[in-house]
């Protein structure tokens, strides 16, 4: 046997009521004004089934606490395409796709893409010159550090580093000290004269402080414990 007992009014209760009541019809009115004046057609999210350092970053800043911070993330909705090549290949062919690559696979494909709201509430779009920007900040001697949601106040917030990581004794595996040279000298030309190159390929140049670090670090590589950099 089940009763209900009939509540009292209770003015403070009523106050609550209604203003919850006001804050849910403002939603609702923008909702239906949102739906009067966007076109009538389905987002179609695609995304990438490989496992990409891309994935980690837009982990970082897509609700990392629903679909985490991986090289695989665990989307709920969604078709899987094949890499950056797959993605912008389905984003071009499916009505109202939706997506994320690589800038050169978004340049190279003709794809629309946004402008997107940094922590400094600016609306940034992706360039090579604002994803530089992003990796202008207080960046640790060993430059482990995650730039997307970066505080670069021009920045573009879906950004990251790629890192080489090599052993720092040379004399590994029976390597002779000019291979080790050889290295060493090469990725000096890639920290400073090769930078000139990565905005051909739509990649972006590091900043001054990144190379600064990047020297320090490379000057700790040594062979049979002999620096290899002075």
């Amino acid at each position: 046997l089940y009763y209900v007992r009939k509540p009292r009014l209770n003015p403070e209760a009523l106050k609550w009521g209604a203003l919850l009541g006001t804050a849910n019809f403002g939603n609702y009115l923008f909702l239906v004004m949102a739906l009067t004046v966007l076109p009538g057609l389905a987002v179609y999210p695609v995304i990438a089934a490989a496992e990409v350092g891309l994935l980690a970053v837009a982990g970082v800043v897509l609700w990392k606490e629903k679909v985490g911070v991986s090289k695989s993330l665990s989307w709920p909705v969604g078709v899987g395409a094949n890499g950056n090549p797959g993605v912008a290949g389905s984003v071009r062919q499916i009505p109202g796709a939706i997506g994320y690559v690589e800038l050169i696979y978004a340049l190279g494909n003709d794809m629309t893409f946004a402008a997107i709201r940094n922590k400094a509430g600016a609306y940034v779009e992706p360039t090579p010159e604002s994803v530089s920007l992003s990796a202008v900040v207080n960046l640790p001697d060993n430059t482990n550090i995650s730039l997307t949601d970066t505080l670069a106040p021009r920045g573009y917030p879906i950004s990251g580093f790629t890192w080489l990581i090599l052993y720092q004794e040379q004399s590994y595996g029976g390597r002779s000290p000019e291979q080790a040279e050889e290295l060493t000298k090469m990725l000096w030309w890639i920290i400073h004269e090769g930078q000139r190159y990565s905005t051909l390929l739509q990649y972006s140049p590091l900043p001054e402080e990144a190379v600064r670090k990047a020297e320090v670090l490379l000057k700790t590589l040594t062979y049979k414990q002999v620096q290899l950099l002075r």
